[in-house]
């Protein structure tokens, strides 16, 4: 794995830089002025591509740690008919809009993206974009060409080292796009992804291609933490922090199965502000 010339000091610096004008209501209609990059890595994305980058970054961290959601996990990224939220921006949700779809003579069906037509069984994950801010973000990348896939990776505290490896997704499926979505048990470190921002999205590594990043990026200590990946992926992690002690409840001191006996585990949330786990962005240009 080849890295950048210290990657993660730039997206450190260029996510903080950019947090100051991103704030972005909308993401105004001009590209945010940020820090100078390192050279490399503004070969790859332009200003504006990682200002979208932090939009989406800051969005991902709301939909984590907003305590009136009842999903958990990549539920949070990938949500099916209506967000199940009752908090401040309820009045922003709502139902996907209905898609097109047409059947096909073996009994399967197409569905329509953005004028192009796809089978049932290429159908991605997609994070749809559910207030302005996440809509504008998405729509700079995909209009500049930049493939998005978005991971989490949490559990870090039931980690045994296991190299990972592929096969262990736990929903088998004829659809390429899930398998391998899911790495890990209820009893070791978990990863699920990729979901994309674009059915057109090229294929990402798998959930099991993640982990040791994940590893690296929740050893560092560090809120945000990056390195290139395999076939031009740059991966970013950003550090979800507990909003208070209900994470707790699921994240905290527990009783888990270990070696055939119920031992209890110490959990990565103790107090308001511990680390619950990481959400991965991962980016390329096409």
């Amino acid at each position: 794995m080849t890295k950048l010339n210290r990657p993660w000091l730039f997206f450190a610096s260029s996510f903080a830089a950019l947090a100051a004008c991103t704030v972005m209501v909308g993401m105004n209609n001009h590209t945010p002025e940020v820090s100078a990059p390192d050279p490399v890595v503004s070969k790859v994305f332009s200003s504006k591509e990682l200002a979208a980058a932090e939009t989406l970054k800051s969005e991902l961290n709301r939909r984590f740690t907003d305590r009136q959601n009842v999903d958990f996990g990549m539920s949070r990224v990938v949500r099916k008919d209506w967000r199940m939220h009752y908090g401040p921006t309820m009045e922003k949700s709502g139902q996907w809009p209905k898609e097109k779809t047409r059947p096909l003579p073996n009994g399967r069906y197409e569905f329509e993206v953005d004028g192009v037509w796809f089978k049932m069984d290429e159908r991605k994950p997609l994070m749809s974009a559910e207030n302005d801010s996440e809509k504008q973000a998405i729509d700079v990348l995909k209009d500049s060409g930049v493939d998005v896939a978005l991971y989490t990776v949490g559990q870090f505290e039931l980690d045994n080292g296991t190299k990972p490896s592929p096969g262990s997704n736990e929903f088998a499926n004829a659809n390429p796009n899930y398998r391998d979505f899911s790495y890990g048990t209820y009893t070791t470190i978990r990863a699920k992804g990729p979901a994309y921002i674009s059915q057109k999205s090229q294929m990402a590594p798998r959930a099991w291609e993640v982990v040791d990043f994940g590893r690296k990026a929740w050893a560092s200590n560090k809120a945000d933490f990056s390195e290139q990946g395999k076939d031009g992926w740059i991966y970013m992690a950003h550090r979800v922090d507990a909003p208070d002690l209900s994470c707790a409840k699921c994240h905290g001191d527990r009783k888990m199965p270990v070696n055939g006996q119920r031992e209890v585990i110490k959990g990565s949330v103790q107090k308001s502000g511990d680390p619950v786990g990481l959400f991965i962005i991962a980016m390329k240009k096409g």
